[in-house]
């Protein structure tokens, strides 16, 4: 396997190869720390309720732990327990963490169980991110964020499947990247991402960290799924309404209430004045359309929009009080949905994992 990261002191790519294992087959050691990892996920990612426990084990014992997927997390979380058992061989003077556990997000052809993970199509993402959780105690290396994993060359990592490397970040929850265990052991948690051929060269021309995190802003462009849009491809249309179904749900919403706004201030205006706003309304219903499609200027100019109609409403009130028209009462019916809408739009985690999805990985 080859490996570079932030985490090598001279900033020059290291290799590690299948073939440079030394070590014989040892049985495990090290303090496990199973029941505290099992809350930390249950915390962070979702009740667990499957351990596969590992049978035989090399170095290390191995289980992972399994969430299931649900309708706001479409995939299953696999996390290792085990591999902070014994610290990572970590080079003097550098601050990667010594022991860390490792986090994969999967999307299978068929739901995991006995029989089909019999078929490697399915079983891949569960070999691989065992064997990257072995690797270093095998090999006396260490995996760190921003480092990049694969064979030497890049081989796919199972029949049928293009990627050919794995990436180690970061995880999107701050709040899940750390555990300190009751005996002081502090375990870092990160995320593995499989990667296309050309993910990795474009990593690896990159020598930069942190350069995997700007392709990789939301989950579901993390998941071990074999038909993930390449980098620079769109992908299909409904690819970011998988990862984010409230996303998307909450942006519809706010798409149609725009309309019937826009169509209600086009009324007020010929009720009041007797003539119609017919560019006003237009507009409203162009950003509408645009906000479904993921645009992201869309998103921020009715963001900007929305917060000046809040601020103007105000203003007309305080200055000339409550006066009995069709645009007076169009303006305080909008007034608190332009409100709500431009903070879910800004601020709504789910908006926000919906947009970034929505967004080729070029793009981002």
């Amino acid at each position: 396997m080859s490996g570079d990261g932030i985490g090598d002191p001279d900033g020059a790519l290291r290799r590690i190869r299948h073939g440079d294992r030394t070590k014989p087959f040892a049985p495990p050691e090290g303090a496990s720390h199973l029941d505290e990892i099992e809350a930390h996920v249950k915390r962070h990612f979702g009740a667990c309720d499957t351990v596969w426990h590992e049978m035989i084990s090399d170095l290390v014992h191995l289980d992972v732990l399994v969430v299931e997927p649900t309708e706001e997390r479409p995939y299953y979380t696999l996390v290792t327990s085990g591999m902070s058992d014994l610290p990572m061989r970590v080079p003097d003077g550098s601050t990667d963490p010594r022991r860390v556990e490792l986090v994969m997000r999967a999307m299978p052809p068929v739901p995991f169980d006995n029989e089909s993970m019999r078929d490697e199509a399915v079983y891949w993402p569960v070999r691989h991110l065992k064997q990257l959780a072995r690797m270093p105690h095998a090999l006396d290396t260490w995996l760190a964020v921003g480092q990049t994993v694969s064979t030497d060359p890049p081989e796919p990592v199972a029949p049928g499947i293009d990627f050919c490397a794995f990436g180690c970040l970061e995880l999107l929850d701050p709040a899940a990247r750390r555990l300190r265990a009751q005996d002081g052991t502090e375990i870092a948690f990160l995320q593995v991402v499989p990667l296309y051929r050309e993910e990795l060269d474009w990593k690896l021309a990159e020598k930069r960290p942190g350069a995997l995190d700007v392709l990789f802003t939301a989950e579901i462009l993390r998941c071990a799924m074999a038909e993930r849009p390449r980098l620079g491809e769109p992908g299909p249309a409904a690819w970011a309404d998988v990862g984010s179904p409230r996303g998307r749900r909450i942006v519809l919403a706010i798409a149609v209430g725009l309309g019937v706004l826009g169509v209600l201030d086009a009324a007020a205006s010929y009720a009041d004045l007797g003539k119609l706003r017919i560019s006003r309304c237009g507009l409203t219903v162009m950003l509408a359309w645009y906000l479904t499609q993921g645009s992201a200027w869309a998103r921020w100019i009715v963001v900007a929009l929305q917060t000046i109609g809040v601020v103007a409403g105000i203003v007309l009130f305080v200055q000339k009080g409550w006066q009995p028209t069709w645009l007076q009462l169009q303006l305080a019916v909008a007034s608190p949905v332009w409100l709500a809408s431009a903070v879910l739009l800004a601020f709504a985690p789910s908006v926000r994992a919906w947009f970034a999805a929505h967004r080729p990985p070029s793009k981002r």
